[in-house]
C-alpha cells in the first residue's frame, strides 16, 4: 500500500526493519522537532493504524490489564490519603485531598 508524501512528515527509515508484514512495521526516526505538528499526527496515524489491525482477544486483555492498572492505582492512592494521621489531618486539612489528587491515575 502506498502512502502519499504529506503522510511522511519529516521522518527517514532506519536501516532494519521491526518486523514484516506491514507498512507500519518499520521503526522510524524523528529528524526534527517531536513538538511539530507533523511529526506528531505522522506518530499518532502510525500508533492508530497499528492497534486497528490488534485482534479483538488482545485488545480486550489490553483493555483488561488497563482496568486492572487504574484500579490498583486508585487503591495505592486511597491507602496513602487514608493513611495519614489524623493529627496531621488537624493540622493540614487538604492534604488528604491533595494526596489523592496527585496519586489518581487519571
Amino acid at each position: 500500500r502506498k502512502w502519499s508524501s504529506a503522510l511522511m512528515g519529516s521522518v527517514h527509515r532506519l536501516s532494519s526493519p521491526l518486523a514484516s508484514g506491514t507498512d507500519f512495521d518499520i521503526s522510524y526516526e524523528i529528524e526534527k522537532n517531536i513538538n511539530m505538528q507533523h511529526d506528531i499526527e505522522h506518530q499518532m496515524e502510525k500508533i492508530s493504524v497499528k492497534k486497528s489491525e490488534l485482534s479483538f482477544a488482545r485488545k480486550s486483555f489490553l483493555g483488561l490489564l488497563t482496568g486492572l492498572w487504574m484500579a490498583l492505582a486508585g487503591c495505592f492512592s486511597f491507602s496513602v490519603a487514608g493513611g495519614i494521621g489524623a493529627e496531621v489531618v488537624d493540622l493540614i486539612p487538604i492534604l488528604p485531598r491533595l494526596a489523592v489528587g496527585l496519586l489518581s491515575p487519571v
